[in-house]
């Protein structure tokens, strides 16, 4: 029985490849933390809203 297997580039170089990473995984650290402080920011904003109106 022939299994073909799938052809994976190598990288020619691979300080190349793990500046790629790096840029990926601050990205996500980037997002993340601007997802963090935005709906901070918005359960805040709510709720000295509500404090408004109520007061």
């Amino acid at each position: 029985m022939y299994i073909q297997n799938e052809y994976i580039p190598v990288p020619i170089n691979k300080s190349l490849s793990i500046k790629k990473e790096h840029r990926l995984t601050v990205i996500k650290r980037l997002s993340y933390t601007a997802f963090s402080i935005t709906w901070k920011a918005l359960l805040y904003a709510f709720i000295l809203t509500i404090a408004n109106v109520i007061i």
